[in-house]
């Protein structure tokens, strides 16, 4: 299995490093800040792509190829649906993929 993230050709919103933001958006205080240097400096920092999601998208196979990988950072009003900013993924398909037509 291989993370959409670092396999994407291109990634939006490359400068949310973190995919946890406790319902507070980008808005952190200094407190979870220092959390954040701490991990990257310590715990579980990845040197390739120098960023800390803890949510991925995990495909497997050569025929899939992440196109577009984005960290979804909507609101309505400030309030966010979950404490976790959502990953979206484009795939590319092989040319053997086909659609299946429903009958109408």
């Amino acid at each position: 299995m291989r993370d959409a993230w670092p396999n994407s050709r291109v990634r939006k919103n490359v400068s949310l490093v973190r995919t946890y933001h406790g319902f507070k958006g980008d808005k952190q205080g200094a407190m979870e800040f220092f959390k954040l240097i701490f991990r990257a400096l310590f715990l579980c920092w990845d040197r390739q792509t120098q960023d800390l999601h803890i949510d991925w998208i995990l495909f497997r196979g050569r025929s899939l190829i992440p196109v577009l990988c984005e960290v979804v950072n909507d609101n309505i009003d400030g309030f966010y649906p979950s404490s976790h900013y959502p990953i979206c993924v484009e795939f590319r398909l092989p040319r053997t993929v086909r659609m299946i037509e429903v009958p109408l």
